[in-house]
């Protein structure tokens, strides 16, 4: 089942998108560059300024009622790239 990531819910977004890309490249990245992405793309902020971009939504991988994970959908044109 997925159900639809509202704002009420980014922090908990944070936490997982986190703990996910940690997992994931923690091995080909120091801590300083893991912290340093961390607030470029999954901060607060930035996570909430994306739920509410009318050309993406983001929705939560339930399993047996708990958040199992999320995926992130765009459509139409290119979304704004981050600033450096």
């Amino acid at each position: 089942m997925i159900r639809k990531v509202e704002k009420a819910d980014v922090g908990v977004l944070s936490q997982i998108a986190k703990q996910t890309f940690r997992e994931t490249f923690a091995h080909d990245n120091t801590e300083e560059q893991l912290q340093e992405y961390f607030e470029e793309a999954y901060s607060l902020r930035v996570l909430s300024a994306e739920l509410e971009n009318p050309e993406s939504a983001t929705y939560f991988i339930m399993h047996e009622e708990e958040i199992a994970g999320f995926l992130k959908v765009n459509w139409g044109g290119m979304l704004k790239p981050r600033e450096n």
